[in-house]
C-alpha cells in the first residue's frame, strides 16, 4: 500500500485551481508540454490553444483577401491590423464569445486572429502552398501582396481593372456573408451550412504521420455531438478512433496523469527548497498538495510504459525529460515518500530548459527565482492535448450543418 496522505476530494479541487495551468499553455518547467504537442498535433493537427472559434478561420483569409483587392496604400500589416479591430468591435457589438482581443479592445491584441489561425490555415489545406510545397509566413504573404498589387496596378484595362487576376493566397473559399459588407448588420461567429461544409472536407483530409485519417479527421466525418466529452479518451472519442488511436490515447491519458504528478512534485519541490534552504516565509500548499494529485492520478499513471511512449514520438524527446518520466513513475512505484528525492533531475530538466531563470538550482540566480515565486506561478493539472479547444471547433462545425 502507498503510504500518501488522502486529501478530500474538495481539497484536492482548490490546490487544483490555484495551480491550474493558464489557458495559453505557455510555462513549462520541466518539459512536459513536448509530450503534450506531440499527442496533440498526432490527434488534432492544426489546432492551439490560441484557437477560440472556428469561423476566424475563414475571418483572416476573408480579410486578406479583401487587402489584395483595396486600392488604399500603407504597410500590408497595418491595414490587416486595423481590420482586425474592426471586426473585433463587430463582434464584440454582437456580444460573442471568445472575441479575440475582446478584453483590450480598442487596443490591438497582442496574439491577433491572424497570428493565432496562420498554421491552421496551412494544416488545413486552406493556405496554398508554395511552389516547392512548404507554407508562407505571414511576413512571406505580406510580401506577395505587394507584388500582387503591383503587378495588377500595371496590367489594367481602359476600365481600370486587372487584365489578369492573380490567383488567390488561398484555396477556393466560401463567400463573405452580407454582414462582412454591413456594418449595420449583425456579424457573429454562427457559420452557414456551406462554410460548415468547408470544414469538414479540409478537416476530412487530415493525417497522421503514418498516412492513416487523424482522429480530427474521423471526427469531422463521423459527425457525432462531442459537446460533453471531457477528455481526449472519453468513450465518444474511442468510438471513433482506429485501433492504433485508441492505444494512443490511453497511453496519452496515463502521461497526462502522471505530467500532473510531475507537476505538483515540482511545485512541491520549490516550495520546500524556498522554506527550508531559502529560510523565507512560505505556505504550506505544495509540501502536502502533491499527495493529493498523487492520490488523484496514480490509478491512470502507475501502469504507463514509457517504451512505448517513447515510440510515439519519432523525434524523440531531450534525456532530461525523459529521465524525469522515467524516475517519477518509478519513484512512485515505490511509494515516493520525500519530494527532495527527485530533485537532482528534475533541477536538470528545469535548467536545461529555462538555465538562468531557473528555480530549483542551488544558486544565487536560484535563490532569487525562488523569493519571487508564487504558489500559483506553476501550472498544475493533467495534459490536455488542446481537447477543450477542439471541442469548441467541432461544436461550432455540427451546430451548422
Amino acid at each position: 500500500m502507498l503510504g500518501w496522505t488522502l486529501l478530500s476530494r474538495d481539497a484536492l479541487r482548490r490546490a487544483e485551481s490555484r495551480l491550474l495551468q493558464d489557458s495559453q499553455g505557455v510555462r513549462d518547467e520541466i518539459g512536459f508540454l513536448t509530450l503534450h504537442q506531440v499527442y496533440a498535433d498526432r490527434f488534432f493537427p492544426g489546432t492551439s490553444v490560441l484557437h477560440t472559434r472556428l469561423r476566424y478561420a475563414l475571418f483572416v483569409p476573408w480579410m486578406y483577401e479583401q487587402v489584395v483587392h483595396q486600392n488604399t496604400g500603407g504597410p500590408i500589416g497595418t491595414r490587416i491590423q486595423r481590420m482586425e479591430l474592426w471586426l473585433t468591435g463587430r463582434l464584440k457589438a454582437a456580444n460573442e464569445d471568445g472575441v479575440i482581443g475582446g478584453r483590450v479592445y480598442p487596443r490591438p491584441a497582442v496574439q491577433s486572429a491572424a497570428m493565432s489561425y496562420w498554421s491552421a490555415l496551412g494544416s488545413w489545406g486552406i493556405l496554398r502552398p508554395k511552389p516547392d510545397g512548404s507554407l508562407p509566413s505571414r511576413t512571406a504573404v505580406h510580401r506577395r501582396i505587394r507584388s500582387l498589387r503591383a503587378g495588377m496596378a500595371r496590367q489594367l484595362d481602359d476600365d481600370k481593372e486587372p487584365l489578369e487576376v492573380p490567383q488567390s493566397l488561398f484555396v477556393v473559399l466560401p463567400n463573405p456573408p452580407k454582414a462582412w459588407e454591413q456594418d449595420e448588420t449583425r456579424l457573429d461567429f454562427n457559420l452557414t451550412p456551406q462554410e460548415a461544409r468547408f470544414f469538414r472536407k479540409h478537416w476530412s483530409s487530415l493525417k497522421r504521420r503514418d498516412g492513416a485519417a487523424a482522429l480530427f479527421a474521423r471526427l469531422a466525418i463521423d459527425g457525432r455531438d462531442v459537446s460533453k466529452a471531457k477528455s481526449a479518451w472519453s468513450p465518444a472519442l474511442r468510438l471513433v478512433a482506429d485501433s492504433d488511436d485508441r492505444a494512443a490515447l490511453e497511453r496519452a491519458k496515463r502521461v497526462s496523469a502522471l505530467a500532473a504528478i510531475g507537476r505538483a512534485i515540482y511545485a512541491a519541490q520549490v516550495e520546500t527548497l524556498r522554506a527550508q534552504e531559502d529560510n523565507l516565509p512560505t505556505p504550506n500548499e505544495w509540501r502536502t498538495g502533491w499527495k493529493v494529485f498523487a492520490a488523484e492520478y496514480w490509478p491512470d499513471a502507475k501502469d504507463l510504459d514509457i517504451n512505448s511512449v517513447l515510440l510515439d514520438i519519432s523525434s524523440g524527446i531531450k534525456p532530461p525529460i525523459q529521465t524525469v518520466l522515467e524516475e517519477t513513475h518509478s519513484w512512485m512505484r515505490r511509494g515516493g515518500r520525500s519530494v527532495l528525492d527527485l530533485l537532482d533531475v528534475y533541477c536538470d530538466s528545469e535548467v536545461s530548459r529555462k538555465g538562468g531563470r531557473a528555480r530549483l538550482p542551488f544558486t544565487k540566480g536560484g535563490r532569487e527565482r525562488r523569493a519571487e515565486w508564487k504558489a500559483d506561478d506553476t501550472p498544475a493539472g493533467p495534459l490536455h492535448y488542446r481537447w477543450p479547444w477542439v471541442k469548441m471547433l467541432i461544436t461550432d462545425m455540427l451546430r451548422a450543418l
